[in-house]
């Protein structure tokens, strides 16, 4: 569910959460002032604000944890990718050791395997975190176009070691990537954020304010901050899509410019 949400531009994920935020604010006030009495609001006001500084606390700091280990999650996975780019252009660079159709075969395989990763192995990790099946035949192909090679000399045989150095890379970065794919944190954290948003916006809609307009003013103004904190938290949640995700642009920088030498 959380997948499906953060799936959603940020154009209308924002916007939704601020909705529903205020939303929530005017049924919570409309309760509020259904049941309990103004003398008793006023009473329970000193309470009330008390209980919102410690929960509003409490909700910040959680809220702070989870949006610094989303944020690391998506810099790590955009540093293996970086990763990956350069291990392409290492066993590229080095496949030109190799003269004849094995070097170029070599050449040919990392260029086919470096494409499918664009066109098919990141759409598929945006929307499942599972690997492309075409990008695993692609990088089984280039595992075969390095079997081939059989180094001629001390200077190939160099090449040919750092060329399978590369290629462990990949796998490597491979695993990696579909693991980064997959949910940053437990879906339970986000529903205990979500409660204990709730809660605070609950809390605050017993303050008495005594004036209507601004009591709805400002409890509106605190539910847009914590739905918009939510919003983020969600769209954080999968490195391959929301909001700020990762990018393919060192691998296509591969493909437009080294592989076109």
């Amino acid at each position: 569910m959380i997948r499906a949400i953060g799936a959603l531009p940020a154009y209308l994920l924002f916007p939704l959460f601020v909705v529903i935020g205020i939303l929530l604010t005017v049924i919570l006030d409309l309760i509020v002032r259904h049941w309990v009495r103004p003398e008793t609001r006023e009473r329970a006001s000193p309470t009330a604000s008390v209980t919102l500084q410690v929960t509003a606390t409490i909700f910040a700091i959680l809220i702070a944890f989870v949006i610094v280990d989303e944020y690391s999650q998506l810099r790590d996975t955009q540093a293996q990718v970086s990763a990956k780019a350069a291990d392409l252009a290492v066993i590229q660079e080095n496949s030109r050791a190799f003269p004849g159709p094995a070097g170029a075969d070599l050449r040919q395989a990392t260029l086919v395997y470096a494409r499918s990763i664009v066109d098919h192995g990141f759409p598929r990790l945006k929307n499942h975190a599972e690997p492309d099946p075409r990008t695993d035949q692609a990088i089984e192909e280039l595992f075969a176009a390095v079997q081939r090679v059989v180094p001629a000399d001390e200077s190939q045989r160099a090449a040919y070691e750092v060329t399978v150095d590369g290629l462990d890379g990949l796998v490597r970065t491979r695993q990696q990537l579909i693991n980064s794919s997959r949910s940053t944190i437990p879906e339970a954290l986000f529903w205990l954020l979500l409660t204990i948003g709730l809660v605070v916006m609950s809390v605050a809609a017993l303050l008495d304010t005594r004036h209507r307009s601004s009591h709805l003013f400002i409890l509106s103004a605190l539910a847009i901050v914590i739905w918009l904190t939510l919003a983020l938290v969600v769209s954080l949640d999968y490195s391959f899509s929301g909001l700020i995700k990762v990018t393919d642009d060192p691998i296509r920088e591969f493909i437009h410019f080294r592989a076109a030498r």
